[in-house]
């Protein structure tokens, strides 16, 4: 037994089973009189989830097309109301008929949910920064040097940046997702203040959500986080491990004023007398930050959206934040060509209808779409463009414009591919942005367009006058004059006549 059947067995299994006492006939079968017995099973209560099927099942088919696009191991999303936890699907691309289990179905059965911890990468960034803010080390305009995208820690240690800058503010550090920056803000920070601030967060806690098993992760000892490179290396997702399950409940309080809250699948419990029945949750809600820094992260991850990493991610008529995060996979405790892509972030309209989401993309193989802003940020959208299909968000009628759900809504252009960089405590770990380029190459083509018009016009106009270009006459090739054969002085028919 796994999922939701082994977390509510004790409620849902029968209480007493049924059975009739008394004599029996010659045949056996009991003689109803007024000395036999017979008692009533007493069955279990039903769950009732909060899960709408026809969301859930629209999800479950996008994610498939997604995942053959782009090659990936396994796709995990999760989308619930950011004020009340009530789950609207969690979907994975690895399921199967409970009817019929074969031997392939068995790394299925657990959920990776909430039991596959993993090193996030770059997501963890924003929780490095409210963490900051919360105790007023920082604010979103503090500059910072991030000294040409790499700084050196002690004499062996280097951090490194994709996008290169001098200097950066506190919140463009998220846009840019500077490693360098996070780095500095946490130092702003003592180990146990950066500490306890992610065990608020619900980092290495379980984090609540009613499935079979419910992994804390890991998160570094104090005396380790008291170093400036392992408090670094931490403060952008690297060397700890966390589950999909509380970083969807942790980027909830970007959405609901500080307050993280418990995913529930379980909308309540019914008996066959249609009486209801709710359950306290194991893990409650949590004040992650004050309500000011919950709101200015919310603003940080708008301009994710708006100019950063996450642009793939805009929805005409909503209001779309997140952050994305390429994370190397570790093995034999070495990082390997194979990332973690994910994108968390949250989808609102003005009708207070508020969505926390989370996409987690296992080893996606296909060149260039280990990028999170190639394969989690469309997958985001894509279920954003269903939630506005099936009526749970409403676009802004002045701002939105119809748009198809597609599991390819992205064009790619040629890259060079990116290494990860040679250093214990940085990797490769962001996306370019690519936006910039393609409105490079459109403003070159755009300019070819208008010469090749002015040439066009030019000829049009000698044709009206019958004005014939002037050809120049050909030039006659010069004769070639091979050159003639030197004479030698003397010909020398032995070797020995040389000497």
């Amino acid at each position: 037994k796994k999922g939701l059947e082994r977390n509510y067995e004790t409620h849902i299994t029968s209480k007493k089973d049924g059975y009739f006492k008394g004599k029996r006939d010659v045949l056996g079968a009991i003689i109803h009189d007024k000395n036999s017995i017979k008692s009533q099973r007493v069955d279990g209560l039903d769950l009732h989830l909060n899960i709408p099927l026809a969301f859930q099942r629209r999800v479950e088919l996008m994610i498939d097309a997604m995942k053959k696009n782009i090659d990936a191991d396994e796709i995990l999303v999760g989308v619930m109301e950011s004020r009340t936890g009530k789950v609207l699907a969690l979907a994975s691309t690895e399921r199967y008929d409970p009817a019929h289990i074969q031997q392939k179905d068995i790394a299925a059965l657990n959920p990776k949910f909430s039991e596959y911890p993993y090193e996030a990468g770059s997501v963890m960034k924003p929780l490095t920064l409210a963490i900051a803010l919360d105790h007023r080390v920082v604010t979103p305009k503090t500059w910072f040097n991030t000294y040409n995208g790499k700084m050196k820690i002690g004499k062996r240690r280097t951090v490194t940046d994709d996008d290169k800058f001098d200097s950066l503010t506190a919140t463009d550090i998220i846009v840019h997702s500077s490693n360098v920056g996070i780095s500095q803000i946490s130092w702003r920070l003592t180990g146990r203040e950066f500490r306890e601030g992610l065990l608020k967060f619900g980092i290495a806690k379980p984090s609540g959500l009613d499935l079979s098993r419910d992994l804390p992760g890991q998160l570094k000892p104090l005396h380790l986080l008291n170093n400036k490179m392992h408090r670094a290396n931490s403060a952008y997702g690297y060397g700890m491990l966390v589950t999909f399950a509380q970083l969807f409940k942790a980027y909830s309080a970007f959405n609901n004023n500080g307050i993280a809250v418990t995913p529930r699948i379980v909308n309540y419990l019914a008996d066959k007398q249609g009486k209801h029945y709710t359950l306290k949750p194991r893990v409650g809600n949590l004040q992650a930050v004050r309500k000011k820094t919950a709101n200015q992260i919310h603003n940080i991850l708008l301009q994710v959206v708006k100019r950063g990493t996450g642009v793939k991610a805009q929805y005409p008529g909503l209001e779309i934040g997140g952050k994305t995060g390429t994370a190397h996979i570790a093995k034999h405790g070495r990082y390997v060509r194979e990332y973690h892509s994910s994108f968390y972030g949250f989808a609102n309209d003005k009708k207070s209808h508020k969505y926390t989401i989370g996409v987690l993309v296992i080893r996606a193989k296909k060149y260039h779409k280990y990028f999170a802003s190639q394969s989690a940020v469309p997958t985001f959208k894509n279920i954003v463009k269903i939630l506005v299909e099936q009526n749970h968000l409403k676009p802004d009628p002045k701002e939105a414009i119809e748009e198809k759900t597609d599991a390819t809504l992205y064009d790619v252009e040629e890259e060079k591919f990116l290494e990860p960089a040679e250093s214990n405590i940085s990797v490769a770990n962001e996306e370019p942005v690519f936006e910039e380029k393609k409105q490079k190459t459109e403003k070159k083509l755009q300019k070819q367009k208008v010469k090749n018009h002015h040439k066009t016009k030019k000829k049009s106009i000698k044709s009206l006058f019958n004005i014939k270009p002037k050809v120049k006459p050909k030039k006659r090739p010069k004769p070639k004059i091979k050159p003639k054969p030197r004479q030698n002085k003397a010909i020398y028919e032995n070797v020995e006549d040389l000497f």
